[in-house]
């Protein structure tokens, strides 16, 4: 969803998400070109606290490089472009309704 030119993430359901869920939305955030962590965090519906600990966890774990000078922004590396294909990958799959729920 583009909003006066930015990304935003759709909040589909008012339910608390887990730390793996909101990693996810960022790595997804900053996938769409949403570079600055100010943009990052409201694109990804996040408190300011919890995205600079996220990027932290990013950062160390090599899935975004920190790029630019002074103004901090955020791309991802080649491995956190896999890990987020293979995340939607697993998403999908289990979002498929055949053989679920009694449908065949």
């Amino acid at each position: 969803m583009e909003v006066a030119g930015e990304l935003i993430l759709p909040v589909l359901a008012r339910r608390k998400r887990s730390s793996l869920e909101i990693k996810f939305d960022v790595l997804k955030v900053i996938s769409l070109g949403v570079d600055g962590p100010t943009r990052i965090m409201y694109a990804s519906n996040t408190s300011w606290k919890v995205l600079k600990g996220i990027l932290e966890d990013l950062l160390k774990k090599e899935l975004i490089v920190e790029v630019g000078g002074i103004q901090k922004r955020y791309r991802l590396t080649e491995k956190g472009k896999e890990l987020l294909r293979k995340y939607e990958e697993i998403q999908r799959a289990m979002n498929e309704r055949k053989g679920f729920e009694g449908s065949e």
